[in-house]
């Protein structure tokens, strides 16, 4: 049976959601530790659900600034409306005013009403803040550092950033969606795929929200006990505590775009744990004088 809904749990920025909504892989409106942008493809392979489009996307997402941005998804008027400011502030700060922009909108504090203006600030200080585990441009366990619009004299990032990938978005034909904060308040059907991509085991966590190994374990085997297709991403396999059922497969080679960075930059395997056989397998990466490696 083919899934009715995309659940999303821990979804952060929700990579897959991007992918299957807007047809491709597609970059958020800025970069965050743990993104599956690069491993969108290979998890709807893993699922057989490459050309899925779902009736329903349902996300899990505690920290304030994602939430923001989450509602804002399937809302193209007030995306739009927000990409217009992100646009008006970043050309109008030109390439020597983008520091002071930053500092400016991030003094207003964290994010509040859900309003188009507050969409914007929101991506705009994200998207100019390094990207790291437990760091937030609103008040983290480590401060949010500016990320200089300028590398090496080329443009890091252009002036209006990131109002092309909130257009991006805005554009695409979204399904109903809901949002909660807790993974496990989301209510178990049976009709869904649901994707959990918990803090890897051995990294520093996303923050506020997080949920230990064994209350994840036991989501997934709720989910996967009512019949939905479930997947979990993680730095390790979790098929054997899990139990019989479950298969665990890694799709390291299988990434696209920029290489990994931040906190997960020095994890070397990248496992897909599932309570259904891959639907594929990435291929062996093979060396430069033939041999796989």
């Amino acid at each position: 049976m083919t899934p009715r809904i995309l659940i999303e749990g821990c979804a952060g920025l929700a990579s897959l959601s991007l992918a299957v909504v807007c047809g491709r892989p597609t970059d958020a409106p800025w970069s965050r530790p743990g993104s599956k942008t690069g491993y969108a493809r290979a998890l709807l392979r893993l699922a057989g659900l490459s050309r899925w489009r779902p009736d329903e996307i349902v996300w899990a997402e505690p920290s304030a600034d994602c939430r923001m941005m989450l509602q804002a998804y399937p809302d193209a008027e007030r995306l739009r409306l927000a990409a217009a400011l992100c646009r008006e502030w970043g050309t109008a700060a030109r390439e020597e005013g983008q520091r002071e922009l930053w500092a400016r909108l991030k003094a207003e504090g964290p994010p509040g009403e859900y309003t188009a203006r507050e969409v914007a600030r929101v991506a705009a200080v994200q998207a100019r803040t390094v990207s790291q585990a437990g760091t937030e441009a609103f008040g983290g366990r480590f401060p949010g550092n500016w990320k200089p619009n300028v590398d090496r004299d080329k443009q890091a990032y252009p002036l209006d950033h990131p109002r092309r990938q909130m257009e991006v978005i805005a554009g695409a034909r979204w399904p109903s969606t809901r949002l909660y904060r807790d993974a496990r308040e989301i209510e178990v059907v049976g009709d869904a795929f649901a994707y959990f991509d918990w803090p890897y085991f051995g990294t520093l966590s996303y923050g506020p929200g997080d949920i230990t190994r064994p209350d994840a374990l036991e989501v997934m085997r709720r989910w996967s006990a009512a019949g939905s297709l479930v997947m979990a991403s993680e730095a390790v396999p979790l098929a054997e505590e899990l139990g019989e059922g479950w298969w665990a497969v890694d799709i390291g080679t299988a990434r696209t775009g920029a290489a990994r960075s931040g906190a997960n930059r020095g994890c070397v395997t990248e496992w897909v744990t599932m309570n259904r056989p891959p639907a594929w397998r990435p291929g062996e990466q093979v060396g430069i004088f033939g041999g796989a490696r």
